[in-house]
């Protein structure tokens, strides 16, 4: 601390010394030896030496608060954090900034190693990793998003709502001119005054059947939406598909519509596209409303112990006509078909005033699924639909059936019907087609 001060000074030191001792005066004669001591300095090497070791302990405690700090940033925090903890001494405040300097900044060398291998950066980037399925929804995905908007929009600001859902879902598919093309033959025929029509290809077995039953929220849809989607059909199941056109809501209340599926179901097994033969496998499908059908057709037909199916494969099917499922809020504003706000109206008209719980055949999500044949979920990640299909799959292996389920990602309320426009249609379509055929 006297280091810093001019050589007149060193007497007040001295006469600070000597006021301690009785004799004061002895003290001013002895100045030669006060001298001699202000050469040595022992006391203030002691000081000296004291003082850097409690500042280098503040120095390392600052840097385990900041150990990413820059070092000239560390060395001002380290003056400022040094300079306050000085023991109040106003004398002290000069040479702290001296003698940390250079103790803070190695202890800053010695410590900043250490900090930084506590904090592992690189591993942050790995957290923050998109953990959707899929990546993000192609070009083609969002054409078709916004063609479904645009269809569905027209449907609900119809001044006839009935004619205007009829209408919507005739356009449903209609993203391209593709979609309604069809992919062999086609012949419409009358099955107990229900209009249907088989659709078969040059290498169709019609020994093995398929009965589609078409979506449309019961209300809407027939044998022109849904032309296109079943002629692909038979092309991959190798199936003749017969499908079809059964009674609507609100002309028909149920159960005309299962029904309807009963009596065309029976007359495929004796009946093929081109004469009165035996099928050798039969398979029921469809989609929406024709697949919670489908769920529903089974039912029946195992209650009547009537033979059933060799499998079935329901389509994005409406099963939960109650809309309790988690995905009608965690998909409202995915999907662009918004099922969550558009069943309603027609839930409370295909129950006609019965509670979903009550009537399993009307919502299957609610009935019965032991003894039901194989079966094969499909569902879009983006439906809100897609809870209906996740629980009936649950419901059925607990039942000891053999389901299996598959969700494809992005995917809206049956994209199959926009095949061959989206690849994904024409996999799920292929997959359908690979499924049935492994029932030889």
């Amino acid at each position: 601390m006297a280091a810093k001060k001019s050589t007149s000074k060193p007497a007040r030191k001295v006469v600070k010394k000597a006021a301690k001792k009785p004799a004061a005066k002895k003290a001013v004669a002895k100045k030669p030896m006060a001298k001699k001591a202000a050469v040595k300095k022992p006391v203030a090497k002691k000081a000296v030496a004291k003082k850097p070791a409690a500042k280098k302990t503040l120095a390392k405690k600052t840097v385990a608060k900041k150990p990413v700090a820059k070092k000239a940033a560390a060395k001002k925090t380290t003056v400022k954090k040094a300079a306050g903890s000085a023991v109040k001494k106003a004398a002290v405040k000069k040479p702290a900034k001296k003698a940390v300097k250079k103790p803070a900044a190695k202890a800053l060398q010695k410590t900043a190693p250490k900090a930084a291998a506590k904090k592992p950066v690189a591993k942050k980037p790995a957290v923050k990793k998109p953990s959707a399925k899929g990546g993000k929804a192609s070009a083609a995905t969002l054409k078709v998003y916004d063609h479904i908007r645009k269809v569905m929009s027209a449907a609900f600001t119809a001044s006839d709502s009935v004619n205007g859902m009829r209408k919507s879902f005739d356009d449903y598919a209609k993203v391209s001119d593709e979609t309604m093309k069809l992919s062999g033959s086609m012949n419409r025929l009358t099955v107990e005054g229900i209009p249907c029509a088989w659709y078969t290809n040059n290498d169709t077995d019609t020994g093995r059947r398929l009965l589609y039953l078409h979506g449309g929220g019961y209300l809407a849809g027939g044998l022109y939406s849904h032309s296109g989607l079943c002629s692909r059909l038979a092309a991959a199941t190798g199936c003749a598909v017969l499908a079809v056109d059964y009674r609507l809501i609100p002309e028909n209340p149920f159960p005309a519509q299962l029904e309807d599926a009963l009596k065309v179901f029976r007359y495929m097994r004796g009946h093929g596209p081109f004469g009165t033969t035996p099928a050798r496998r039969t398979f029921i499908s469809g989609d929406s409303a024709g697949g919670g059908l489908t769920l529903a057709t089974l039912m029946a037909l195992r209650d009547a112990k009537e033979p059933l199916p060799t499998a079935a494969i329901p389509i994005s099917a409406w099963t939960d006509l109650e809309g309790t499922g988690a995905s009608m809020k965690t998909r409202a504003k995915v999907d662009p078909l918004a099922m969550g706000e558009g069943a309603n109206p027609l839930a409370k008209m295909y129950l006609n005033g019965k509670k979903a719980k009550d009537v399993p055949l009307q919502s299957p999500l609610y009935g019965n699924f032991k003894g039901l044949p194989p079966l094969l979920f499909h569902v879009g990640d983006a439906e809100t639909l897609m809870d209906d299909t996740t629980r009936c799959h649950k419901k059925a292996l607990e039942a000891g059936v053999k389901s299996k389920m598959e969700i494809y990602p992005h995917m809206p309320h049956v994209w199959h019907l926009f095949a061959p426009y989206l690849k994904e249609s024409t996999q799920a379509i292929d997959a359908i087609g690979k499924y049935v055929r492994s029932f030889s």
